[in-house]
């Protein structure tokens, strides 16, 4: 948490825009994250990796959702990759990040 705390106030700085939230995902079968590249959402830049309606997604896109201290923590649907997820998991196991 405490590297959470470092970044709070930039909290959404730390996406490195890979762009992987922005795809239909599932959870195999083996619990791996497996990422439907053919089906992003219809408001996600495939050039730039951002969000065409940023400032609005989450009225235009219902299933859209705020990566949170939470999410990053708990939501199996993250990549492991994801910036959040590495950030979080880096200060638990004693590694450095950011």
């Amino acid at each position: 948490m405490q590297r959470y705390e470092s970044v709070r106030e930039r909290w959404e700085e730390v996406c490195s825009r890979c762009g992987r939230c922005c795809f239909e995902r599932e959870l195999g079968d083996d619990g791996e994250v497996l990422v439907d590249y053919a089906s992003p959402c219809r408001f996600f830049d495939m050039g730039t990796h951002l969000c065409r309606v940023y400032k609005d997604r989450f009225r235009k896109n219902e299933r859209c959702a705020r990566v949170t201290l939470r999410v990053a923590l708990f939501d199996e649907l993250l990549p492991e990759e994801c910036a959040y997820r590495r950030l979080l998991r880096e200060e638990s196991d004693g590694t450095a990040a950011l």
